[in-house]
């Protein structure tokens, strides 16, 4: 029955000014008599629906074993006076709370641990209390944590659904989302991390006070992007964090994020939502500062044959932060941090190196931009984004072209070549048709006989604009000439 339709019988209010008083000093000589007292004054109140009277003699209970030093029986009597019957949601409520505020203040890890666990247990399913459970849980998992358990406090924390305490403020449900993206993260298991990062709005940490969260989950995205290869997401975070006024304060931070987020855009799979943000990042004002990546972005959108090597892609090659290569193991945390990046290691991982054909061939069966391949070497797939563009360059401006010729342009051999030429237009980024024993690529489609006529009406319209538009011209040039 609800606390609000019992009407009190009693007030216990004098009784209990006069009890409590009495029942303390008791303590200070016989605890066990003294809870005997106060746990029957308890049972009075209570049945008497008195829920103000019944709050403070709770009350009184647990801060006399805390004050005894009695963690244990605080444990044992939080949870009976929360389960004893007919109990009032007000006196749960303030035992819970009072409980909760003594957790700092016990002795040892161990009691903390009890103490905790016991004030998690009488608050589960309570929707009155949720708010210091969540708090509780999230000291635990810190707990486990310090202890190395990082998948014990991720499954832990897990269990707190922030975005329904509605007694929560946003910042404090902000920081539990991203103290729970980062566990799960160090657990590596991406699955649940990507279903935390979903819950986060990012409008609110665009907001007034929330910078340092906003950087600190674009830069745990950055992780698992990393991970998934994932580029283009990773140069939208790196470019967030470079928007954060923070960061644009601070010129070794804003030069960071923006070469990244240039690098990574450059890394992302070609479509129209990365060329724009290309587009973008070459636009930005602080960009020329960063010549290098300038004219690293300047060759992705200027529609010529980019070679390989040249000087302008071989000072990124020791840009550890992006292009070492990493084990196979590697979690994706993107610090620069890794001793993989040896030459002879991107020689054999080349695209463009006879030797690498078995380890690149291997990955058949799999998507090539997230493969083992790519996500060891990214020297390897900025190599493929340089002959994705110059096949895209080269289905522009030609018709019709001979394989060894194409092989030529791209730097590759006919059968790397002929594969990237494969991928292209399996994504429908180009349109090509392949004559093996010809050796010929046509870049255009066979079109039908309207298409055809339809083209070449759209041309002699355009004829006849030109001509009328250069007589026009004559005539003007004629009658300029005669008034003078």
């Amino acid at each position: 029955m609800s606390e609000q339709r019992v009407k009190k019988l009693k007030d216990f209010t004098q009784v209990v000014d006069e009890t409590l008083p009495r029942l303390t000093a008791l303590a200070q000589r016989d605890l066990d008599g003294a809870l005997e007292q106060l746990l029957s004054l308890e049972k009075r109140t209570r049945l008497a629906a008195d829920a103000p009277s019944t709050v403070r003699v709770a009350q009184a209970i647990i801060s006399l074993l805390r004050d005894n030093g009695k963690w244990e029986m605080l444990n044992e009597h939080v949870s009976m006076l929360c389960k004893r019957r007919a109990q009032m949601q007000k006196v749960m409520q303030a035992v819970i709370q009072q409980a909760a505020g003594y957790v700092e203040e016990t002795p040892d890890k161990e009691t903390k641990l009890k103490l905790i666990e016991a004030v998690r247990t009488v608050s589960d399913g309570k929707i009155f209390v949720e708010l210091e459970r969540a708090r509780l849980t999230k000291t635990l998992a810190d707990m486990l944590e310090a202890d190395g358990k990082i998948a014990e406090a991720a499954d832990t924390l897990q269990d707190v659904t922030v975005e329904t305490i509605g007694s929560m403020r946003i910042k404090e449900k902000a920081v539990f989302l991203l103290e729970q993206l980062r566990l799960f993260l160090a657990k590596k298991d991406f699955v649940r991390a990507e279903i935390i990062s979903n819950k986060v709005n990012r409008d609110v940490l665009n907001g007034k006070g929330f910078a340092e969260l906003k950087l600190k989950f674009n830069r745990l995205m950055i992780r698992f992007y990393t991970q998934a290869g994932r580029h283009l997401d990773t140069s939208k975070a790196w470019f967030s964090i470079f928007n954060t006024p923070v960061v644009q304060q601070d010129e070794a931070q804003w030069r960071e994020a923006l070469t990244n987020a240039a690098v990574y855009a450059v890394l992302a799979p070609w479509d129209y939502e990365s060329n724009e943000l290309i587009l973008r990042l070459q636009n930005e004002k602080l960009m020329k500062k960063l010549p290098d990546c300038l004219a690293l972005l300047k060759l992705f959108t200027t529609q010529e044959i980019i070679p390989w090597p040249c000087d302008a892609l071989a000072k990124w090659e020791k840009y550890d932060a992006v292009f070492a290569v990493t084990s196979d193991d590697d979690d994706g945390d993107d610090d620069g941090n890794s001793n993989n990046n040896s030459d002879d290691t991107k020689k054999a991982m080349d695209l463009s190196n006879d030797g690498g054909d078995d380890d690149y061939d291997g990955e058949e069966g799999e998507d090539d931009d997230t493969s083992a391949l790519f996500k060891r070497n990214k020297w390897a797939l900025l190599h493929k984004r340089v002959v994705q563009h110059n096949l895209r360059v080269v289905a522009k401006y030609y018709a019709r072209i001979e394989t060894p010729r194409l092989a030529q342009l791209l730097s590759l051999s006919e059968a790397r070549a002929e594969r990237f030429l494969s991928e292209l237009v399996s994504s429908k980024q180009v349109f090509a048709k392949i004559d093996r024993p010809a050796k010929h690529i046509s870049f255009r489609a066979k079109r039908n006989a309207d298409e055809t006529l339809n083209e070449w009406s759209a041309d002699l319209v355009e004829l006849l604009r030109l001509v009328d538009s250069t007589c026009h011209q004559i005539n003007k040039e004629k009658m300029i000439h005669k008034i003078k």
